[in-house]
């Protein structure tokens, strides 16, 4: 039983290594989709392990399940990092920056504390912030300049800014940088990870929130590094930039709807206890760390 639950919850988290499709996935679908799969449908597993975890106290119990989380969640945070950080499409950067985020997670879980519970709703709530901005601009981007390829997007933040704007701030979003919504669930796992036992773990914790934060941060940069390309009509350029006439003015509808949510996941970043409410009823409803 121990076994099949295990291996069908990897399968439906798609942590590693059962992650080979999140890259396609992300690639071929519309980024909304793509926003849903990693977002609502995956926290919807997530609340259905913490289901079966509470009624069923005694896998709570069971050290060797979540000392098998813990090395399965480094893995795959380290993988989520390293592919996150050689991403050449935004769309690789927000299935891989996931995929990093899925392995923080269950390692803050293997701690089997409360606060590690916490930690991962608490991610789980701020997740699909970031994730929606970055879906938001790559899906302006791609009816734009038809791809979400870094190369293809080139100087685009001349033409489309607020576009860029989006995929930008959603890229820092989900490599948990500040002062955005996705640095509040990495905060968390800093400060909770800091004070897990045993001590000697500590520094395996923290080379997991590092690869995730620079991989999935590294993988922004290059991207907004090709959004700011300087536009040059020469044709001798090596790389191809994005065409001025693409873009007469980005409609106001647009604008309005991207700086709507652009300021969703600054004023979440900043004022994080607007969840704590949510969070606290959501908590209660699990006892399986503290049940005696």
């Amino acid at each position: 039983m121990v076994l099949a639950l295990t291996g069908g919850f990897a399968l439906l988290l798609g942590v590693v290594p059962f992650h080979i499709w999140i890259g396609p996935m992300t690639e071929e679908s519309p980024p909304i989709a793509s926003v849903f799969v990693l977002a609502v449908v995956n926290s919807a597993v997530w609340f259905m392990l913490f289901d079966i975890l509470q009624a069923y106290p005694w896998l709570a119990a069971q050290q060797d399940i979540f000392r098998a989380m813990q090395l399965v969640g480094l893995l795959t945070a380290a993988v989520g990092g390293a592919l996150a950080f050689s991403s050449y499409d935004f769309a690789h950067v927000l299935g891989y920056g996931v995929l990093a985020d899925y392995g923080c997670a269950l390692v803050a879980l293997s701690t089997r504390t409360s606060a590690g519970l916490g930690v991962v709703m608490l991610a789980t709530l701020m997740r699909p912030v970031g994730l929606g901005i970055l879906a938001l601009g790559m899906a302006l981007a791609r009816e734009r300049a038809h791809s979400s390829e870094f190369e293809k997007l080139s100087g685009l933040a001349w033409s489309s800014p607020w576009t860029a704007a989006a995929l930008i701030v959603g890229g820092f979003s989900v490599a948990g940088l500040p002062p955005l919504a996705g640095f509040v669930g990495r905060w968390a796992e800093v400060r909770m990870m800091a004070t897990a036992q045993p001590a000697a773990d500590l520094p395996v914790y923290a080379l997991a929130i590092l690869a995730v934060t620079v991989g999935v941060a590294a993988g922004a940069l290059r991207g907004m590094d090709f959004l700011l390309a300087a536009p040059s009509s020469s044709a001798a350029s090596p790389v191809p930039l994005v065409s001025l006439r693409l873009a007469a003015r980005e409609p106001r509808l647009t604008i309005a709807l991207i700086m709507a949510v652009l300021a969703v996941g600054f004023a979440l970043g900043l004022f994080p206890g607007a969840v704590d409410a949510a969070l606290r009823a959501i908590l209660s409803s699990y006892t399986f760390f503290t049940a005696p």
